[in-house]
């Protein structure tokens, strides 16, 4: 009874660490995603300011819009600065953003191309392979 106790102790450790695991962020540091930092986008005289951390949580200020996402960033050819963004609003307050929508993104999900280019420090966000739909570029602060 005691060595079946012990083992199935062991299972449900082992169960727990590994779904603690998969609910953790994905980690990233500023040595491995380029994308971490505050960068401005400036459209008809307003700012969109988005920051990425380390710890893959995105802010953005738009207008008087306010968002919280989390989000992930995987290469797809990291030495052209292509990647794809995954990204999942936790938060939005409603507010209106640069183009004046008051649109609440709270639960949405969206998976978008980002081209970062190194000099000057740059990114666009694009909806298609050939990096022709795109909407920035957003500067490093």
């Amino acid at each position: 009874m005691e060595r079946i106790s012990i083992s199935l102790l062991l299972m449900l450790f082992s169960m727990y660490c590994t779904a603690k695991i998969m609910q953790e962020p994905q980690q990233f540091s500023s040595m491995t995603s380029p994308i971490i930092g505050t960068w401005i986008y400036t459209n008809n005289g307003c700012e969109e300011i988005y920051t990425f951390d380390a710890l893959g949580n995105r802010f953005v200020t738009s207008h008087q819009e306010r968002v919280m996402a989390k989000y992930t960033l995987d290469p797809v050819d990291p030495v052209k600065g292509i990647f794809v963004l995954k990204d999942h609003v936790i938060k939005d307050n409603a507010e209106p953003d640069c183009s004046g929508s008051r649109r609440n993104m709270e639960g949405d999900i969206a998976e978008v191309i980002v081209f970062i280019e190194n000099n000057p420090s740059r990114f666009s966000f694009c909806f298609d392979p050939e990096l022709k739909q795109c909407v920035g570029p957003f500067y490093k602060r």
